[in-house]
């Protein structure tokens, strides 16, 4: 139970009276301790006014979580929480975290030269009259990055990662008119040197005319 100022100041009035604390307490219907604290606070701080308790804000402020989420798209809400002083289930349950929802990222490489690209793509077009094998690869290695993120609804999380992978178990094969061509499994790197040697020499006999890789 709170008690006001003036009720503090008459309790402590009676006891400077002459009278005993027991017998204050009784009349009074406070706890020995309640008055044991008075008397300390009032000798170390001059005063009986309650000490104002400091409200901590429970809502996490919109363009701040904004900021922070573009940043940081892929953390979690222990990372969160600690950011803005939030217990985690709080950070949880927040309307504001509520807004972003976790999502496949959509990823492109950060070596990616778009120059580059445009200029393949320019010289590729002059190239339609030929029959088009499309390489591709897939493999297992252990460069580990964050696959989702946080964002508002509607709306794609982008990421730059890093191409350039570690020693990794690679499959590579061709497709050319709906049908695979040439699958082969390797450890190396797909670089130019290795693409002729290997992919080249499997595929072109299975091709009728001249094709474009």
């Amino acid at each position: 139970m709170a008690y006001d100022l003036d009720f503090r100041n008459r309790v402590l009035e009676y006891v400077t009276a002459g009278h005993s604390k027991k017998e204050t307490c009784a009349l009074f219907g406070i706890s020995t301790n309640t008055l044991y604290v008075w008397e300390k606070q009032l000798s170390e701080q001059g005063h009986l006014e309650r000490k104002k308790r400091v409200a901590k804000s429970r809502k996490i402020p919109l363009e701040q979580l904004e900021a922070y989420v573009q940043q940081h798209p892929d953390a979690f809400f222990t990372r969160t929480s600690r950011t803005f002083q939030l217990s985690y289930l709080l950070c949880l349950g927040s309307p504001q975290t509520a807004r972003y929802h976790f999502k496949k990222k959509t990823t492109t490489y950060s070596e990616q030269d778009k120059e580059k690209v445009n200029r393949y793509l320019e010289v590729l077009s002059c190239f339609d009259k030929f029959p088009i094998v499309y390489i591709d690869e897939t493999g297992i290695d252990t460069y580990l990055y964050r696959k989702q993120g946080r964002s508002p609804r509607g709306e794609k999380v982008y990421d730059k990662i890093r191409g350039r992978r570690f020693e990794r178990t690679s499959v590579v094969a061709g497709l050319v008119a709906h049908k695979i061509i040439a699958p082969m499994i390797y450890k190396e790197s797909m670089t130019s040197a290795f693409l002729p040697n290997g992919l080249i020499t499997s595929s072109y006999p299975l091709c009728q005319s001249h094709i474009l890789l």
